[in-house]
């Protein structure tokens, strides 16, 4: 067997960074990490990736580092037939080439006029069509539905739901599928076909059967095929949006060996085109993917910074739909209670005295029983706290 270790941060107990320390730090604090450390038959890989610049945000780290750790030795040793390089020497030349890519691409200056133009649109109650082919949209599907647990925004709409239930996401994938595809298909033909180019031309298993028919409503085939992906999205989705809102397009797509960016305009704008010639990566989709990802998590990470869905580096519109989020919600109040101690304590220092987990995840859990898409959980519990304990009406201002 072999485990990849995830240190998504160094430990705040020790000075040293390195590997060694964080499987140190797991050991000692996580049951699970520590029975595979200490079991001889799994070899063991520690990719730390250090400090994270968005707390909690595992998709701007951890799941690129671990798709590329497993993905790059399974696509490497799959080409071995035709590769006379030493297996070791193949995955290497493909990781400098990659890093030395991405060590010259000016990411920032890249990104900035993208992320500036979203985020405008979205404080415009506007919204955006991501559309692409299906060669990088499984990508483009993992970074845009992400958004929605992580920044508690509208996630993609089901066209299943009635329309008095449907709210527009802030954007939408469109998969374009060549007409030699689409000519002649239906309505539901055409959705199904969108979901199987985006999935390599597989077919889609939801959970069907005896067992799930409970939860039929939201696990299974006839709710997944709600999600339309198709260009047939693009009228019926003017139809349930806010009058006049426009519908910009942002398109990533591959051209010979360039990554095409390009954002269109629904009215007035200057079309945004930029490119990226990948030639170097030796057409490794994996590596081609890998770069999408890391540019697309860094750019919807800003357009939420700049649309207020986080403060310094916290992410106060977390959605807590788990246990793990439920107690990232907590730790978040927690350390804003603690920023204001100062503040608090003289107002009423024994009242901040009955702060402690329980206290906080007791108000935490009121406010979830009023949590709407749209609402930031952390900021709604530490006013309920402020409130309730100090007598501040309103501590933190809680509009975007």
């Amino acid at each position: 067997f072999i485990f990849f270790l995830m240190m998504r941060r160094p430990p705040r107990s020790t000075l040293d960074r390195s590997s060694a320390a964080s499987d140190v730090y797991k050991r000692q604090n996580v049951e699970r990490s520590k029975r595979v450390i200490e079991n001889p038959n799994i070899c063991k890989i520690n990719v730390t990736v250090g400090p994270m610049a968005i707390t909690g945000s595992t998709r701007m780290q951890s799941t690129t580092i671990l798709m590329y750790a497993i993905g790059l030795p399974m696509f490497r040793y799959h080409l071995l037939r035709k590769d006379t390089k030493p297996f070791q020497e193949s995955v290497k030349e493909e990781l400098v080439a990659f890093l030395d890519l991405y060590s010259k691409l000016d990411e920032a200056a890249f990104l900035a006029p993208f992320i500036t133009k979203e985020a405008e649109t979205y404080q415009y109650k506007d919204h955006f069509f991501y559309k692409t082919d299906p060669y990088f949209a499984i990508s483009i599907l993992t970074d845009t539905t992400e958004r929605s647990p992580t920044f508690s925004l509208f996630p993609f709409e089901n066209q299943r739901d009635p329309p008095t239930v449907k709210v527009p996401s802030l954007c939408h994938l469109i998969l374009l599928l060549p007409e030699s595809v689409t000519t002649g298909l239906k309505d539901e033909d055409l959705v199904k076909a969108s979901w199987t180019y985006m999935l390599g031309k597989r077919d889609v298993r939801a959970l069907n059967g005896p067992y799930w028919e409970k939860y039929k409503e939201k696990v299974s085939s006839e709710r997944l095929f709600g999600h339309d992906f198709s260009y047939k999205l693009i009228p019926k989705r003017r139809e349930y949006a806010k009058v006049n809102a426009k519908h910009h397009t942002f398109l990533i797509e591959k051209k010979g060996d360039h990554i095409h960016f390009c954002m269109l305009f629904d009215g007035p704008g200057k079309e945004i085109s930029k490119e990226i010639d990948v030639k170097s990566l030796g057409g490794s989709r994996l590596a081609e993917h890998t770069l999408v990802k890391i540019l697309l998590n860094t750019h919807s990470t800003l357009v939420m910074g700049k649309y207020g869905r986080y403060e310094s580096n916290i992410m106060i519109f977390v959605r807590p739909s788990n246990n793990k989020l439920i107690d990232r919600a907590i730790r978040y109040v927690t350390y804003m209670l603690n920023q204001r101690k100062e503040e608090l304590c003289k107002i009423d220092s024994k009242k901040f005295d009955l702060i402690d987990y329980k206290f906080v995840c007791n108000a935490l859990f009121a406010e979830i029983e009023t949590l709407v898409y749209d609402e930031a959980i952390v900021l709604k519990t530490f006013n309920r706290i402020c409130k309730d304990l100090f007598s501040i009406a309103k501590a933190v201002q809680l509009d975007t």
